[in-house]
C-alpha cells in the first residue's frame, strides 16, 4: 500500500503545481499546503407564521411591521476554498468561470464579494440547497446570508447574526432593488421561532417567541409541508404589493395592518393560539385576501 507521502507526487491523484498549465497558476501560493482549508456554511430556509409582508420598507417605515417567523431544518449550503487556478469557479444553477468580479453573472455573489472586499482570483464557490428556490421559503436571504457569513470566515473574521442580516438586506434591497422584505435575512441569522419587529427608522428588534418546548413542539407536530409543484420568484409577487403600499391602497394597507395587530395581539399569548387554533386561520385568511388584490 503506497504511504500518503508518496501519494502526494502522483498527478492523478494530487496534481502536482509544476505539471499544471502555468498561465493558470495563481501566483500568491504556490505550494498546496498555502491554499486555505474549505470552508462549508447552512442557512436555514424558513415558513412565515404571520405578519408577513409587513417587513418591507414601502410598509413598516409608515406604520413599523411585526411578525413570527420559524426556521426549518432545511438549509442553503455554500462552501468556498482556494484553488492553484488564477480564475473563480462558480457553481449553482449553473456555472461561472471568470477572472473578475465584475464579469460575475450572479448578482448576489457579485455584490457580497465587493461588499466584503474578497477578490480572489483563485477561488471556487458552491450552492447547494435541501429545497429548491422560487418554493416561497425564504432562499434567496438565506442564500446571501450564508455567503456572506462564509466570506467573513474566510477572511477569518466573525459577524453578529444581526449586522449579518443587515448586509444581506443591503445587498438585496438597497443595492439589488429587489422589491422584498427584511424577514428572509433576518430569521436565516437568528434561527428559532423568532418574533421580528420592524421599526420606522429601519432597525429591527429581535427575540425568542414566548413559548414552552411543549408548545413548540406541537406546532413541529401540527405542520405539514408538500410540494406542489409550482416554482416563482418572490419578487414578482411582492412588488405588486410593495407598489400598491406605496400608493397608499386602502384595501392593501388596511389587510397589512390586520396582520400585524393580529400578531401583535397573540405574541403574549401564543400558548393559546397554537392550542386552540383559533386566530392563527384568521391571519392566514387575510394573508389570501392580500394574495388576490396582487
Amino acid at each position: 500500500m503506497a504511504r500518503a507521502a508518496d501519494l502526494l507526487g502522483r498527478p492523478d491523484v494530487f496534481p502536482r503545481p509544476d505539471l499544471l498549465p502555468r498561465t493558470r497558476l495563481a501566483p500568491a501560493a504556490p505550494r498546496w499546503q498555502d491554499f486555505r482549508a474549505l470552508i462549508i456554511g447552512r442557512s436555514p430556509l424558513r415558513v412565515s407564521l404571520g405578519g408577513g409582508g409587513t417587513d418591507l420598507p414601502s410598509y413598516y417605515r409608515e406604520h413599523g411591521g411585526f411578525l413570527i417567523a420559524a426556521a426549518m431544518t432545511k438549509y442553503v449550503y455554500v462552501s468556498m476554498h482556494e484553488t492553484p487556478l488564477q480564475e473563480m469557479l462558480l457553481r449553482y444553477s449553473q456555472i461561472e468561470r471568470v477572472t473578475d468580479i465584475a464579469e460575475i453573472r450572479h448578482p448576489i455573489i457579485r455584490e457580497a464579494l465587493q461588499l466584503t472586499n474578497v477578490r480572489g482570483p483563485n477561488l471556487e464557490i458552491t450552492s447547494m440547497a435541501d429545497i429548491p428556490s422560487g418554493t416561497g421559503l425564504g432562499s434567496s436571504g438565506s442564500f446571501a446570508t450564508c455567503l456572506l457569513k462564509v466570506l467573513h470566515k474566510f477572511k477569518r473574521q466573525n459577524i453578529h447574526p444581526r449586522e449579518l442580516a443587515e448586509m444581506a438586506c443591503h445587498i438585496e434591497i438597497d443595492v439589488l432593488k429587489e422589491p422584498i422584505g427584511k424577514q428572509d435575512q433576518y430569521i436565516a441569522a437568528f434561527g428559532g421561532v423568532t418574533v421580528f419587529e420592524f421599526n420606522r427608522d429601519d432597525s429591527v428588534s429581535a427575540r425568542p417567541v414566548r413559548a414552552s418546548a411543549d408548545t413548540l413542539d406541537l406546532l413541529e407536530d401540527s405542520l405539514i409541508m408538500v410540494s406542489t409543484g409550482f416554482y416563482r420568484a418572490a419578487g414578482q409577487v411582492l412588488k405588486e404589493q410593495d407598489d400598491k403600499t406605496k400608493t397608499a391602497d386602502p384595501t392593501m394597507v388596511s389587510n397589512l395592518h390586520y396582520v400585524k395587530e393580529v400578531r401583535l395581539e397573540t405574541a403574549g399569548e401564543y400558548t393559546v393560539v397554537l392550542h386552540n387554533g383559533q386566530r392563527v386561520p384568521m391571519s392566514r385568511s387575510y394573508r389570501s385576501r392580500i394574495k388576490s388584490l396582487i
